[in-house]
């Protein structure tokens, strides 16, 4: 244990002599939904050094709502917003200028051969936007009872463990799809929506340049 100690504490002065890992560090801030840290954003990151090398972020985690009023008191540099058209955003983030990055989906996923068997559904929390988005374009399937959850990656675990059908972005289960772990139901039209970058006010001049790449769709996607 005191040899495994000294080896964590040793990263970590390599680390915080490297490479700023805060914004008091020159890190940009920049906060998202959880399903994004896992998704589009590192995508996004690795797209964003092609053109600007030596960027490093300081990620924080926030529901729409949330991520709104960090955005307009200029607590964080940057966001990454959902954006459909059936589900108002929060209205902090209607003065600020958008620039779309890519494109997203909801997909409906269950475990292998179940056919129409009645399973528990897993979805987002009513009060995170893509759960809103669940909400305002649901489709009836055969379901015991409807599970809700804060984050997507729980979602997955409980749809790749047998223990019901979930509601997910398309580009957190594209691997699982593809394995085998998991199926894709047919699900209703209009589950897709847009990732849009937004920039606080108060930006520091790295933030604004990678919106400025954003908005040239320099760093979009792919979809």
């Amino acid at each position: 244990m005191p040899k495994a100690q000294q080896i964590l504490a040793e990263i970590d002065l390599f680390r915080g002599a490297s490479t700023p890992w805060s914004p008091s560090e020159g890190g940009v801030s920049i906060v998202m939904p959880h399903s994004a840290t896992v998704t589009l954003f590192p995508e996004f990151k690795e797209r964003l050094s092609r053109h600007l090398p030596g960027v490093y972020f300081a990620p924080r985690i926030a529901n729409h709502d949330m991520a709104a009023r960090m955005l307009a008191r200029s607590e964080v540099d940057l966001a990454l917003v959902t954006r459909h058209p059936l589900v108002p955003i929060d209205d902090d983030f209607t003065v600020f200028r958008a620039a779309d990055i890519g494109t997203d989906r909801l997909v409906i996923v269950e475990p292998q051969g179940v056919g129409d068997v009645a399973l528990p559904l897993h979805v987002s929390h009513p009060l995170t936007y893509i759960g809103r988005i669940w909400r305002a374009c649901r489709t009836d399937l055969p379901v015991t009872e409807e599970v809700p959850h804060g984050m997507a990656a729980d979602i997955r675990a409980h749809c790749i463990a047998g223990r019901g059908r979930g509601v997910l972005p398309a580009s957190l289960i594209e691997a699982d799809v593809a394995a085998g772990r998991l199926a894709v139901r047919p699900a209703p039209e209009g589950l897709g929506y847009t990732i849009t970058l937004v920039c606080a006010p108060r930006a520091s001049r790295r933030a604004k340049r990678i919106w400025s790449l954003a908005s040239e769709g320099l760093t979009r996607l792919a979809t």
